[in-house]
């Protein structure tokens, strides 16, 4: 594991313990703590290890927080594995209140990466 990957396992852990989530309509809603800038501020080569973090089916709140990087890491390789957990929560029953985050942030993050396109 290089020193990016164990970054941003560590900024991943602490937004799992942030309480940085508002809530509307009972829908969680994700705010950019600067925790989470720092997770942006390491650039589009932490793409890869947050692809790999999603197949380890994090929790709903950090596939949540994975999802709206991905969104703004501009590297549209993202998009097909964005479309795909999009598709699986879509699925899931019955659904939680963070089901229903994932799915909008998976929404948002392939309409921004589309943008960039």
């Amino acid at each position: 594991m290089n020193n990016d990957e164990k970054e941003i396992d560590e900024l991943l852990n602490t937004l799992n313990e942030e309480q940085t989530v508002s809530f509307g309509l009972g829908t969680p809603h994700l705010t950019e703590s600067n925790t989470f800038r720092k997770l942006i501020a390491i650039g589009p080569s932490a793409v890869p290890h947050l692809l790999r973090l999603l197949q380890l089916h994090p929790t709903k709140k950090i596939t949540a927080y994975i999802v709206m990087a991905l969104g703004q890491l501009s590297d549209n390789s993202a998009i097909k594995y964005l479309v795909d957990l999009q598709t699986s929560f879509q699925h899931h029953e019955p659904k939680d209140m963070w089901d229903y985050a994932v799915i909008g942030q998976c929404k948002i993050a392939i309409e921004n990466l589309e943008k960039k396109s």
